[in-house]
């Protein structure tokens, strides 16, 4: 599957648009921003931007970050496949978590257990210590002190254990570990549950004894690598003479804050690229709160989607536009695009209702089953949305 997906980037960047090839060959005097729809090609643009500037500054390392880590292999192939090996020898591609884990072993080389998304101990997922820390399992009452917050929430319709959760994401992407009293008056920006200040009181106590949770259960996740690699702030300095990002709209403020300290100031030192439709972290972000300054003359955009039939990009814009949330649509630095629609048609998608994921799953196999029955070479992909990797496998084994 990652060659397939390589290959049919490699065409892309063989036969790039102009506005595409325009943001990969300019230079600018400090930081820039592209904001790009959907299908756009902006990984794209990322890497070959990413070869220009490591051909550019000789000898001089350049990085390629992401959260997602199946998108960093596929970066990783594309570079492999794009540029000679003195250049990418010079190219770096991580995975945002991977970055914080070895320097995290750097400086703190006795706890390289911890910082980890399972535990050593026991290889529970993080979603399982959650549940049992939130529900006040095996006699850990540590979550009461949420309780009142999680009657509000309930009392308005709002799924409390999900939103406090994202909540404490919210908190720790905003403020450092040492500066968290600042959460009792800030304004919550992209919260729009409002939050009196006994409950914030609460939120950070019960933040303070979920990461103490994590910590006695020898794992992290990787905001709380974001949160231990802040207090070493003062040890990071410039690694990189460029950093990209890709997919940068799930960065929060302290992640760009840590970016900032490891990029060298200068030309074309950070080039953020995201798309805020395409969001799916719960985060406080702020370019002026992370330092980094990304003037108006550098924020570019691709509106052009070259992916999806105009049947599917129009099918899909309208989910987006009628489920659009204050979570999405209040940032101060990324917007929701409206998209060129791409020349070629196809069939309308059809879209089902099913009563639960059990009726769901079971009917997209059967529809699976009969399509491979009439067209024996086709290959059938099930995506699930709305479920966290640790759920599905919790229901497919027990189904």
């Amino acid at each position: 599957q990652h060659f397939v997906e390589t290959a049919n980037y490699m065409d892309w960047m063989l036969f790039m648009h102009p506005d595409q090839t325009n943001v990969v060959d300019k230079d600018f005097d400090g930081s820039a921003k592209l904001l790009g729809v959907s299908g756009s090609g902006k990984t794209c643009v990322v890497v070959k931007r990413a070869i220009r500037l490591a051909e550019q500054y000789e000898n001089e390392k350049i990085l390629v970050l992401t959260l997602n880590r199946p998108l960093a292999v596929l970066i990783e192939k594309m570079v492999d496949t794009a540029c000679l090996k003195e250049v990418r020898d010079r190219i770096h591609v991580k995975p945002f978590f991977i970055l914080c884990q070895e320097m995290l072993h750097q400086f703190e080389p006795q706890n390289k257990k911890l910082y980890d998304d399972k535990t050593w101990k026991s290889e529970e997922h993080i979603d399982e210590i959650w549940r049992e820390f939130y529900r006040c399992e095996l006699n850990n009452q540590d979550a009461n002190v949420l309780h009142q917050v999680h009657d509000s929430l309930i009392s308005r319709n709002v799924n409390a254990e999900q939103y406090i959760r994202e909540e404490f994401d919210w908190i720790r992407s905003a403020v450092v570990n040492n500066d968290r009293s600042k959460y009792l008056s800030i304004q919550r920006q992209g919260r729009s549950v409002p939050m009196q200040k006994d409950h914030r009181e609460r939120l950070l106590k019960g933040l303070e004894l979920w990461e103490s949770k994590m910590r006695a259960v020898g794992l992290t996740d990787y905001l709380g690598l974001a949160a231990a690699l802040s207090n070493h702030k003062d040890k990071l300095e410039p690694r990189y003479r460029c950093v990209l990002i890709d997919e940068s709209q799930d960065f929060g403020t302290t992640e760009l804050s840590i970016i900032r300290k490891i990029t060298k100031p200068g030309e074309n030192d950070v080039f953020i690229c995201g798309d805020a439709a395409q969001r799916v972290s719960t985060k406080f972000q702020s370019l002026k709160g992370a330092t980094v300054s990304v003037p108006r003359a550098h924020s570019k955009t691709l509106r052009k989607n070259y992916r999806n039939s105009r049947e599917i990009l129009s099918a899909a814009y309208k989910v987006l536009v009628n489920n659009l949330t204050e979570e999405v649509m209040d940032s101060e630095d990324f917007e929701v695009l409206d998209p060129e629609f791409s020349s070629f048609s196809s069939s309308a998608p059809l879209i089902l209702k099913a009563d639960n994921l059990a009726c769901e799953l079971a009917y997209a196999i059967s529809h699976a089953r009969v399509e491979i029955a009439e067209n024996p070479s086709w290959k059938i992909c099930i995506a699930i949305c709305g479920f966290t990797l640790h759920e599905i496998s919790v229901f497919g084994v027990g189904h």
